[in-house]
């Protein structure tokens, strides 16, 4: 199955319940998306010289910093932040929530840890799917809030369709290097 469906699935449709009181973070999976990023930061061996406590805790400043970003930019600001890709035939929605947790989705697939090559080009590629897997939750409860379905997203997101975009962008250099280029300044802006 493509890594869009592994990714987004995943990440998206494994967040905790929600409910109105329940924020678009619940604590849990803020606390368990922290200890996997300061995991994934030991495994490249940042900053070596941190304790794993230490390591923990500027992992979480990590996560809260991006999780706040996004809360300022709110809906609107994600949406207007959203990546196009002209030169993708990505399936059609009408649901603009859905069209941008597809487009942040795509922007998951060239980040691949094993090509790349500086610490920092590592750290980029972490970071950004982090940040991916934010954002997704962040639209992912606005779009149940607006009364969809995760049923709705999980076909919407793994159908024949996505999948064929998905395997295409992941088999070409050409289009990998696209997507990056239009995904850059969201993601770039978003971990500032």
């Amino acid at each position: 199955m493509a890594r869009q469906t592994s990714f987004l699935v995943t990440l998206v449709l494994c967040t905790a319940p929600l409910s109105a009181q329940t924020a678009w973070l619940p604590e849990d999976t803020r606390v368990a998306a922290a200890q996997s990023f300061a995991d994934q930061l030991k495994a490249i061996d940042f900053e070596p010289h941190l304790s794993d406590p230490a390591r923990a805790v500027g992992a979480r400043k990590g996560i809260d910093k991006l999780a706040t970003v996004i809360d300022q930019w709110g809906v609107d600001g994600v949406l207007e932040r959203t990546p196009v890709f002209p030169q993708i035939p990505l399936p059609a929605t009408s649901n603009p929530l859905v069209a941008s947790l597809t487009s942040f989705g795509v922007c998951s697939l060239p980040l691949h840890l094993e090509l790349a090559t500086t610490q920092g080009e590592k750290i980029y590629v972490i970071t950004a799917e982090f940040s991916v897997g934010l954002l997704s939750a962040f639209l992912r409860h606005q779009f149940l809030e607006a009364g969809g379905t995760d049923e709705a997203l999980r076909d919407f997101l793994t159908s024949g369709s996505m999948n064929s975009v998905s395997l295409d962008i992941q088999a070409s250099e050409e289009l990998r290097a696209y997507v990056n280029e239009q995904c850059a300044p969201t993601l770039t802006a978003l971990m500032r």
